[in-house]
């Protein structure tokens, strides 16, 4: 301060605030946000109807906007772009499944808003980031949905084996000498007809012949 004429100066300390200590934290654990959020977007799409793996993902994915939207990192952009890419992966889903187009098209603009919500970028620099801007997002979101991978596999491998899901499996078996019955032969008729799905056939469901 003496040497640039301000040796009289009163000086004060700036620290963060609580907010920004927060999205500090968020900005760490990022990597494991995104690895939670992808894994419920997996199971929810494999088993739709759960309700409970998609709020927990969205509650993921909204921390993970937060933070970096405090940091200055996220704006309104990369939501948009975000919410876009849910819908149309709900498309290819839930409405218009098969053609893969817009399952594409959503899993793009889903990683591309999140590799940009954890990108810096000064006001004077272009508007589209460089490549050492992007290797160390690139590697945290691809991160994230590998990890994801890794625990749906794991998860499909040995869930099943585990104490909790034995509990919340029906084990108890039936059989043709205690009276059970699959069919008494009226849809023998039906066989080879070709029909249309009305609802999920996961147990079971209806169909329209």
């Amino acid at each position: 301060l003496g040497k640039v004429g301000l040796k009289g100066a009163t000086t004060f300390e700036v620290a963060p605030y609580g907010f920004e200590q927060l999205a500090r934290w968020i900005t760490m654990i990022s990597p494991l946000l995104l690895l939670v959020g992808f894994l419920g977007l997996y199971v929810e799409m494999s088993h739709p109807g759960m309700a409970l793996p998609a709020f927990v993902a969205v509650i993921c994915f909204g921390i993970y906007f937060l933070g970096y939207f405090v940091a200055g990192l996220a704006g309104w952009g990369e939501v948009a772009l975000f919410v876009f890419g849910l819908i149309l992966l709900a498309v290819e889903f839930f409405l218009f499944p098969g053609h893969f187009l817009s399952a594409a098209l959503g899993t793009i603009a889903v990683l591309a808003a999140l590799v940009l919500a954890m990108t810096g970028r000064l006001p004077s620099e272009p508007v589209m980031p460089t490549w050492p801007q992007l290797q160390i997002p690139l590697l945290k979101v691809l991160g994230g949905a590998f990890g994801a991978m890794l625990a749906a596999v794991l998860l499909g491998r040995y869930l099943p084996k585990s104490t909790l899901f034995r509990k919340m499996e029906l084990a108890a078996a039936t059989n043709t000498a205690e009276g059970y019955s699959a069919s008494l032969g009226e849809a023998k008729a039906l066989l080879g007809a070709m029909g249309v799905a009305e609802t999920n056939l996961r147990p079971s469901g209806k169909g329209r012949f």
